[in-house]
């Protein structure tokens, strides 16, 4: 149910960054506004934690349902979510941008989408989809829905209301308020949610096992609505005995195995079902496409008319109809996320103090930089008389150590719990008595303390009153800090975007992005290029060859000679990469239509079709109903009375069998037909109550009229036996 608490009003700041626009609207957990996000100036999205519930208070405060502990937690599992979904980058998803907490709930902010419309929009307006859009659907939704679960991660609330659908048909699956990982699913202070219709049974169930087979489930339904414009019945009206109206009855158009598929989504079973989305992807695959050379005759007529008026421009996308542009690669040093700004190194001063960032942190010049008695007193060098050794006195507590002649060090003071007056030690063994590093660094300014530590991270020792999020840092880290940035800020950055990288020599690394024109960062943050590879893939280049690609879908090819290889393929091409072919081909083949040297053997599985509908009675002889056969034929009558035989053109139709002869023609009536045999030498035997007549006609010419025009077909003794074995309903006939 929708949540009660009224929205923030516009105009809200959060995080000092975010305005609150419009509602876009409500879910059972939460609210979705439009904002803006000052600090690049465009527009995003903002969900606002809110459960049914929850109380607005004075100042946009939300007071949580439960228990200080079932909100904490609450909160935790909202915003671990968001950060798992950033990390995942995974296609299909708006990534968030940022998640924090404030007005005592938390809010995840993603970027916002410009001209899509919801699934559930697009069915309430057109009803049921076509089966190749609604098949498109699915092959986005269950790659999308396969990343989820690989990284552990559950939507549990698929459904078309939580899928946006945009330009050129790419989808986003949204509001993961619901979308809490099966495996760590605490099952003790909220409810379980559940949307009828799209729910299995074990979402209505508190202790039921979840699991990508929920997930299934609630695709099965989305794909059952999309097909025939209405959800299934919900889990519990099923359970109670409501059956799932047929799909094959509802959709005669859509594939036997493409609705077995989504038969055995919908299973309320969860074992029954496919275990996850690739399993149930390749299971509507096997369906979904039949090749250019299989089919019925009307297949081959429609494929046919396609073929014939099939053009394309020189350059045109077999994929999606843009235009393949050759692809020249960026410049060495060349922001692949603009295309416009240098990737410089970031010039992020080393000895910045990150906690008043004023400061400059110094190496303590101490072979024992801190207080062994004590523990964090810094001892001071004090330099003694002529001919005297140094000593090391504590800042703090006043204990004080003398070098000896032999390079030691003596206590000269009393060391509370530590060491008497006299004794002699190592400055290794000073160190290790004192809990702290050899190497520490000191701000000048506000006496921040950093310890070296055995791995190479600095620990913050000391920072006084102020107290930072972090302890343990590498030095670039706290580098970063001190100039305002996140510890994982890279050592580069873009001059024109912000774009940020992290370069080591000729290796280089997107690490974020918030400005991602061509979908670089979307693809590719977070992995390693070398600079060479960076300057194709930045193109959108997946290969290291020469080539061209489609900047509307996304599909590349290499060249190969005067063919292209297909290196990506998007759209109608998904799914067959690696073959070599011409423009042409490629272009049939995204068509579904034969390449050209299989054009032969595509009009002969044609011809053999069109006899497959004639041998089943699904076409008739020149176009007038009921004839079957019309032609020449060697003939013989074995009746009661006599025996003759001929020569003479022969008609067979659904009521009879007429021999043209003069005087009188010879009509066999097909009512007193009682079997259909085999006649030596190839003909036909004709077994009626008043004698057997045997045939051995010619073969004929079938002339069809279709939309791809007229077909001529030849036809041969062995196919008017399977017709009139059809005719006669002869089982026995081999």
């Amino acid at each position: 149910m929708p949540s009660e608490c009224p929205p923030l009003p516009s105009g809200t700041v959060l995080a000092d960054r975010f305005v609150v626009g419009e509602v876009l609207g409500r879910g059972a957990f939460g609210i979705v506004y439009r904002g803006e996000d000052l600090r690049w100036g465009e527009l995003c999205t903002i969900k606002e934690l809110a459960p049914s519930q929850a109380v607005r208070g004075p100042g946009g405060l939300l007071q949580l349902p439960g228990d200080e502990r079932y909100r904490r937690r609450l909160r935790e599992r909202f915003l671990d979510e968001a950060e798992r979904i950033a990390r995942l980058r995974a296609e299909g998803i708006l990534p968030p941008r940022a998640w924090f907490v404030q007005n005592g709930t938390a809010y995840v902010v993603t970027e916002h989408a410009d001209g899509v419309e919801t699934l559930e929009h697009r069915i309430a307006s057109r009803g049921s989809l076509p089966i190749g859009e609604a098949m498109g659907v699915a092959e986005s939704l269950l790659r999308t829905l396969g990343t989820l679960h690989r990284a552990g991660i559950l939507h549990r609330d698929v459904k078309p209301s939580n899928i946006l659908v945009g330009p050129g048909g790419k989808l986003w699956l949204i509001d993961f308020g619901a979308a809490l990982e099966w495996h760590a699913d605490s099952g003790n202070a909220h409810a379980v949610l559940f949307t009828p219709g799209y729910a299995p049974p074990e979402q209505l169930d508190r202790r039921g096992l979840r699991g990508p087979a929920t997930d299934v489930y609630a695709v099965g339904a989305t794909l059952y609505e999309l097909l025939t414009g209405s959800p299934p019945p919900s889990a519990s009206e099923r359970l109670a005995g409501a059956a799932v109206p047929s799909l094959r009855v509802l959709r005669p158009d859509v594939d036997p195995s493409v609705c077995e598929a989504i038969e055995a989504a919908l299973e309320l079973d969860p074992e029954l079902r496919p275990q996850s989305a690739p399993e149930l992807l390749a299971r509507l695959q096997s369906g979904m496409v039949g090749g250019p050379l299989d089919g019925t005759w009307r297949d081959f007529d429609e494929r046919a008319v396609r073929l014939a008026g099939l053009r394309f421009g020189r350059w045109e996308c077999p994929g999606c109809g843009g235009v393949l542009e050759r692809v020249k690669p960026l410049r060495r040093g060349q922001c692949p996320v603009c295309r416009e700004g240098a990737v410089r190194p970031r010039e992020v001063p080393q000895d910045v103090c990150p906690v008043c960032r004023a400061g400059v942190l110094r190496r303590w010049p101490s072979a024992i930089p801190v207080c062994p008695s004590c523990g964090t007193g810094l001892m001071r060098r004090k330099q003694g008389l002529i001919g005297r050794a140094r000593r090391l006195q504590c800042q703090r507590c006043g204990f004080a150590l003398e070098q000896t002649q032999d390079g030691r060090w003596r206590a000269i003071s009393e060391a509370a719990g530590s060491a008497a007056a006299g004794e002699e030690r190592t400055a290794e063994e000073w160190v290790g008595a004192s809990g702290r590093s050899a190497t520490i660094d000191v701000c000048d300014s506000c006496g921040a303390r950093l310890d070296l530590e055995p791995d190479g991270r600095w620990r913050l020792a000391w920072s006084g009153e102020e107290r930072l999020e972090w302890e343990r840092l590498y030095r670039e880290e706290w580098a970063c800090i001190a100039a305002g940035l996140e510890p994982t800020a890279g050592n580069a950055e873009c001059d024109r975007c912000g774009a940020e990288y992290f370069v080591d020599g000729e290796r280089v690394t997107l690490l974020g992005c918030h400005r991602d024109s061509f979908g670089f960062g979307e693809r590719h943050q977070g992995r390693c290029f070398d600079w060479d590879q960076l300057a194709w893939a930045g193109v959108g280049k997946t290969s290291l060859l020469p080539g061209v690609r489609c900047a509307g879908c996304g599909t590349e090819f290499d060249f190969a000679g005067d063919q292209l290889r297909l290196v990506r393929g998007e759209g109608r091409l998904a799914g067959v990469p690696g073959q070599t072919l011409s423009i042409e081909d490629w272009h049939r083949v995204a068509h579904r239509l034969p390449r050209r040297e299989e054009e032969g053997l595509f009009q002969e599985r044609f011809d053999e079709a069109i006899v497959s509908a004639y041998e089943r009675g699904q076409i008739d002889l020149g176009g007038q109903p009921g004839l079957l056969w019309d032609g020449l034929a060697n003939w013989r009558w074995d009746g009661v009375r006599s025996t003759r035989e001929g020569r003479s053109r022969v008609l067979i139709d659904g009521s009879s069998v007429r021999v043209r002869r003069l005087p009188r023609s010879l009509v066999v009536p097909m009512d007193g037909l009682l079997k259909v045999t085999d006649a030596e030498g190839d003909g036909l035997l004709l077994e009626t109550k008043g004698g057997s007549l045997a045939l051995w006609p010619e073969p004929i010419v079938l002339a069809v009229r279709l939309a791809s025009g007229v077909r001529r077909v030849p036809l041969d003794v062995v196919s008017l036996k399977r017709r009139l074995r059809d005719l006669a309903g002869n089982r026995n006939f081999p």
